[in-house]
């Protein structure tokens, strides 16, 4: 007879040398303090060599390497052998088909490789702090996933396994774990990492027909009707195509409902999908923007920034980031209408577009939350516009902590007079390009600013009598082919 099962609540004593789950458990218990404990001292060594700084990343890289080999020896030497042995029961389990996701770990070994091998301290810091966002999130989850293994299924093992069987599966799980352990240690190194922006894309994907089955015997009602809205919210976090969540809200008004759920909307790179790059994973604009320079305008998409106003009246508290880099469609009145529904927003890229000061000329536009703005290249910024960016930021706790006028080429001294608001909180500032502006009122302006360091500043090569000449950056426009160079204006 075909079973439709639950969590087991079957939790009976069982000897110690059947649990497939204890060691390799206390291993990664032991593997997240050791994280926790080196993140101090990483934010420490970013001042420092190269080779301090890779002594600490690595400790971290070979820990989220071993994790997910943990996770890939559970899927392939217990959970698989499950599924086989349920599927020859005809006991199917949702839950069993509900679990060992790494995509949390593959973004923090990507981020560990962008913190070691980026040049720019600047683009270090910042990825740095991404790297601590997502290590703290995946250490929240990853021990009550730990628990739920124990609790869930080892009792099905017990139910459905043999004394015998249960200690050759633990025995194969650790013999694996020394082997992965070693190969680890040996090979993966951030010394000789090579990167691949299609990590994820690339990985095999194999057919469960075990897990097809499970859903197939399950009654359409009962998942559209009766599933409880965290499983079904779970579900919708799989979802990576933002014209999905369209398709899913027309489903029925539940569907609706969670696909709007704030969650799934905190990152809009809206430029990527101006050029039908439909992943709410940000991708590197840099090269298409170069390949587009000499490309005719493609605009089946143009209407995209008529639409998402209206979606953002719904989801826009939600969102964090937001980015039109690029975009060649986007007008400052649309521009507008989106800025006055994302109050939340930490995150702001309008890098390499048009847009001017009629984009933030609104009282109702709230930044309050900005930490990170990037203008680089937009060469329509004026004084007015820094202005009115200022007003929608300023408050009783400013965070802006990131800025990049890099080729805004009309800002003047005047602007640095606005800018003084974030002098108490901006960690890293780039000017390349504003030749308009004077050394000696630069210099003024970043004295002031306690938390920015000298290597976090950029400013235009003519300055002779800028801030820190001897450890500031030069202008980093000089060998970019998008934005304008300070050099252009010389004579």
């Amino acid at each position: 007879m075909v079973e439709i099962l639950g969590p087991s609540i079957h939790q009976e004593s069982f000897p110690p040398e059947i649990d497939v789950y204890r060691i390799p458990h206390n291993r990664m218990k032991q593997l997240v303090t050791s994280v926790m404990q080196i993140l101090p001292e990483i934010q420490e060594s970013l001042n420092f060599g190269q080779a301090i700084l890779e002594k600490t990343l690595q400790v971290v890289y070979t820990t989220m390497w071993e994790l997910k080999t943990h996770e890939m020896i559970e899927n392939t030497v217990i959970m698989n052998k499950l599924k086989e042995r349920l599927n020859a029961r005809q006991v199917y389990n949702q839950f069993v088909c509900n679990c060992h996701e790494d995509s949390d770990l593959i973004k923090i070994i990507d981020l560990v490789e962008l913190v070691y091998s980026s040049l720019d301290q600047m683009d270090r810091t910042f990825y740095w702090q991404k790297l601590q966002e997502a290590i703290y999130e995946f250490l929240d989850d990853f021990l009550p996933h730990m628990e739920e293994e124990e609790s869930i299924f080892q009792p099905l093992l017990n139910e459905y396994f043999d004394y015998d069987e249960l200690k050759q599966i633990k025995d194969t799980v650790l013999i694996q774990h020394k082997e992965w352990k070693v190969k680890v240690d040996a090979e993966k190194s951030l010394k000789h990492f090579k990167r691949s922006d299609d990590r994820e894309e690339n990985r095999e994907i194999k057919e469960d027909q075990y897990c097809q089955e499970v859903f197939k015997t399950i009654p359409s009602d009962f998942v559209s009707e009766k599933l409880p809205d965290e499983i079904l919210h779970e579900i919708f976090t799989y979802i990576s195509d933002p014209r999905d969540f369209s398709k899913a809200s027309m489903v029925c008004r539940r569907w609706n409902s969670v696909s709007k759920t704030l969650q799934f909307w905190k990152n809009l790179p809206l430029s990527q999908w101006e050029r039908g790059i439909w992943t709410f994973r940000n991708v590197d604009l840099y090269e298409l923007l170069l390949a587009e320079k000499s490309q005719e305008e493609d605009y089946s998409q143009a209407h995209l920034y008529d639409d998402i106003p209206e979606l953002l009246q719904i989801v826009g508290s939600g969102t964090r980031t937001l980015s039109i880099s690029g975009s060649k469609f986007v007008t400052n009145t649309q521009m507008k209408r989106i800025l006055k529904n994302v109050p939340g927003l930490i995150e702001l890229d309008c890098s390499y577009t048009s847009i001017c000061h009629i984009a933030f000329n609104d009282p109702t536009i709230n930044l309050q939350k900005l930490e990170k703005l990037d203008l680089s290249g937009c060469r329509n910024v004026t004084d007015l516009m820094i202005e009115l960016i200022v007003k929608s930021i300023t408050n009783e706790n400013v965070c802006l902590k990131w800025l990049s006028l890099s080729g805004c080429e009309l800002l003047t001294d005047k602007s640095l007079q606005y800018l003084e608001t974030f002098s108490s909180t901006l960690e890293c500032v780039d000017f390349s390009g504003c030749y308009r502006m004077s050394g000696m009122l630069m210099k003024n302006f970043t004295d002031g600013c306690k938390n920015l360091k000298a290597e976090f500043i950029s400013y235009c090569n003519l300055l002779e009598d800028g801030p820190d000449p001897s450890e500031a950056n030069g202008c980093n426009n000089s060998d970019c082919d998008i934005r304008p160079c300070c050099l252009t204006y010389q004579n």
